[in-house]
């Protein structure tokens, strides 16, 4: 039996809370479906979103839950088998996106759609969101800079080797 370390079981103690807390904020909204925070600029509103991100291709549910098994797996499987290669950084970017995605999936099994409540329309316009779209957004977006910043410094490498 393979022994787990240290960094695998903080990731996954990581992934469990960000899921747990983007689920209760999410019942939370169900409770009470309308509460400005700051008027003017930001209000959670409960919304259903059957569609993907930005509410496109709405009640395509059954093509976004096998969509999200398959990046999930994928991702999941490049973690568990590149696990001795993957930097701290990239595995805390990547559980962002776990968590994310598995909550968000949570959301489109459980009740076939997406609740989504963090509104700022009032001040940009732009669409509702939830916690987990937040992960997600952070997590590609930290991996895309390490994966540029890894290309730049091969390339550096390779002129200097050169």
């Amino acid at each position: 039996m393979k022994k787990i370390d240290k960094m695998t079981i903080l990731i996954i103690t990581i992934i469990i809370l960000l899921i747990l807390l983007d689920q209760i904020s999410k019942i939370l909204i169900v409770i009470n479906p309308d509460v400005t925070v700051i008027s003017g600029l930001l209000k959670f509103t409960k919304t259903q979103n059957t569609g993907g991100a930005f509410g496109v291709a709405p009640n395509s549910i059954f093509t976004y839950i096998i969509t999200n098994i398959v990046v999930l797996g994928i991702i999941i499987k490049f973690m568990v088998n590149g696990n001795q290669l993957i930097d701290k950084k990239t595995k805390i970017f990547l559980s962002l996106i776990l968590a994310g995605g598995i909550s968000n999936l949570i959301d489109r099994i459980f009740r076939g759609y997406i609740i989504d409540f963090i509104d700022i329309t009032s001040f940009i316009n732009f669409p509702i969101l939830n916690l987990a779209d937040i992960y997600i957004t952070i997590g590609w977006i930290g991996t895309i800079i390490l994966f540029v910043i890894f290309a730049i410094n091969e390339k550096r490498n390779k002129k200097q080797i050169s």
